[in-house]
């Protein structure tokens, strides 16, 4: 129920009751009135924010099972889903985590913005794709050459520099538009 829908349903009650014209019909009015003007201030629940990781979990948790799923199968399902070799384990394995999950599931959420990387071969060099079994790369000597290049997650780009097996190589952190 909403704060709104429960502010509502308190009013009904106070003015189905006003007919009652004495001690205990004054003072059951006056705490309803009490209780909804606290009701009023109650703030709403916040959206948390969680990784993209987790919104994809929970939406393949309510596509399972419809999105008229409750909180607790999708707790569940994500359990389930989740192993204990999974990359995302880790993260889910942390109570303060647990928590982001819950709210996230019950109050609704906002997606953490991940960082963007391009992958930094030396001091002008960037990875630019795969092709076929050969790698391509731009060499940053004119304006825009660089900003050509794709952006990865931190996890893709040090898998490109592992693949591509360059020691001198780095991720260099693109700024978010």
């Amino acid at each position: 129920m909403t704060k709104d829908e429960y502010t509502k349903s308190l009013q009904k009650w106070k003015d189905d009751n006003t007919q009652i014209d004495d001690d205990y019909g004054s003072g059951y009015s006056v705490a309803l009135q009490d209780a909804i003007d606290l009701a009023e201030k109650l703030d709403e629940p916040k959206k948390v924010v969680i990784p993209q990781f987790i919104a994809d979990l929970i939406e393949k948790a309510k596509v399972y099972y419809g999105d008229e799923v409750e909180p607790l199968r999708i707790i569940y399902w994500i359990g389930d889903y989740i192993s204990d070799t999974d990359s995302h384990y880790e993260w889910l394995g942390n109570i303060d985590n647990q928590e982001l999950l819950l709210n996230a599931i019950a109050n609704g959420y906002e997606i953490e913005k991940q960082k963007k990387y391009r992958v930094k071969i030396d001091s002008k060099l960037y990875f630019q794709r795969f092709e076929n079994i050969e790698a391509v790369f731009v060499i940053d000597d004119s304006l825009g050459v660089k900003e050509s290049s794709p952006v990865f997650t931190r996890e893709v780009g040090n898998k490109i520099l592992e693949t591509l097996g360059v020691e001198s190589g780095q991720l260099e952190e693109v700024e978010n538009d």
